[in-house]
């Protein structure tokens, strides 16, 4: 006999995840035919983490050629934007299943700290794109002392 932990709400996560396929599958059907291409509807997977003197962003991002890919920051924001085209190498009615996702996305991520805009740097290699924020200079705080009359 194999006891098996129970997750009381693996039925309710599962339940969850069928009902987005559903929505997204609804949204992104066209006229009836089975070909499901989304249209601005993708996001790409991020990891964002702190490495002591950066913060690192690292993206996949399959598909899209580096000229495809926009990098802003502004204040304490980081914009990630892109597109990545469906490309027409069969006729549509050609298509048993379209599964993969299409089209522009923008990201925008609140960066933990003021970082040196000269010194950003990006990367991207085999689909995966990596920009490392280094820390600004910080500035020490000081005390002022209110004077009165």
């Amino acid at each position: 006999m194999v006891i098996r932990k129970w997750n009381p709400f693996k039925d309710l996560i599962n339940l969850h995840d069928d009902l987005g396929r559903m929505f997204e599958a609804d949204l992104n059907s066209r006229a009836g035919h089975d070909l499901q291409v989304s249209r601005g509807a993708w996001s790409p997977k991020v990891d964002f983490f702190d490495r002591g003197e950066a913060a690192v962003l690292r993206a996949e991002l399959p598909g899209l050629e580096q000229e495809d890919i926009e990098l802003e920051v502004q204040d304490r924001r980081l914009l990630l934007a892109g597109e990545r085209r469906f490309t027409r190498e069969v006729k549509e009615e050609q298509y048993h299943r379209v599964e993969r996702s299409y089209g522009r996305f923008c990201r925008s991520f609140t960066l933990p700290y003021e970082v040196d805009r000269e010194k950003v740097a990006a990367t991207y290699r085999n689909g995966v794109l990596e920009v490392v924020l280094p820390r600004s200079e910080r500035v020490e705080s000081r005390r002022i002392v209110v004077e009165g009359e």
